[in-house]
């Protein structure tokens, strides 16, 4: 059986300096944008009392607009324009804004879209 010790320590390393990065990253967006009080992270948006905001660039999101625009043109498509975004960060806190705002808020695939299974 291999030793994968190294493989490990190097993986925590990463997880270690990305929470580092994180958490720099928020600290420098609370001032620059005057965040709300922050919810959760979820690497460069995070979920506030507000609704969902950037910590990169200004952009918040009123948690009352989280819906706005679906099943079909939603927040996904319309951010998805912009150069300057993580797409993958934006649609995992949106998911989990909608599920911290919204109770009973459930992920809708394609297939459930016209109500078919």
């Amino acid at each position: 059986m291999a030793n994968n010790s190294g493989d490990v320590i190097t993986i925590m390393s990463e997880m270690q300096e990305r929470q580092a990065a994180n958490k720099t990253l928020l600290a420098e967006a609370k001032v620059r944008f005057n965040l709300s009080r922050v919810i959760s992270q979820c690497g460069t948006w995070a979920i506030t009392e507000y609704g969902m905001e950037c910590l990169t660039n200004y952009y918040p999101i009123a948690k009352d607009r989280l819906l706005e625009g679906e099943p079909y043109y939603g927040w996904a498509v319309h951010m998805s324009e912009k150069r300057w975004i993580d797409m993958h960060d934006f649609c995992r806190c949106l998911v989990a804004a909608r599920r911290h705002f919204m109770p009973g808020y459930r992920v809708v695939r394609n297939a459930d879209a016209d109500g078919s299974e």
